[in-house]
């Protein structure tokens, strides 16, 4: 994980709790979208739990709140837009925009690529394509 988390800190210049809360809150919602095949994400990733752990908790209140409310009354509160949700509220509760998540995803996505097979990185980029903002 250090070595990504590395490139995370030099590529987007972010300081060691912002990449470690990004990667975090990213690889949440990749568990999230994935079940078990994120067990192969978790290989190429040492320490993932760790990261994982490192993410920011998040509170439902305010709009957060009423949209994963509005969402659980759909029938959807796992959804997407939930995931999604989710994420950019702890990347927000980083001091991070939206934008970062855009940038944080390929670095991801790439280093991946560099641990494991194509299909694991795919998978990934599956999960990640849906911050279309």
């Amino acid at each position: 994980m250090n070595e990504l988390l590395g490139m995370l800190q030099k590529q987007l210049n972010v300081n060691e709790a912002q990449a470690k809360g990004g990667l975090g809150s990213l690889l949440q919602m990749a568990q999230s979208a994935m079940g078990s095949d994120f067990s192969k994400i978790a290989s190429a990733i040492p320490q993932s739990d760790v990261a994982m752990q490192a993410a920011p908790k998040i509170e439902s209140s305010g709009l957060s709140g009423l949209m994963s409310s509005a969402l659980s009354a759909l029938g959807q509160g796992d959804s997407k837009v939930a995931m999604i949700n989710q994420v950019v509220s702890q990347f927000g509760s980083l001091g991070l925009d939206t934008n970062t998540i855009l940038k944080f995803a390929p670095i991801v996505i790439d280093f991946v690529k560099s641990k494991a097979d194509g299909t694991t990185s795919e998978s990934l980029q599956k999960v990640f394509s849906q911050f279309k903002f």
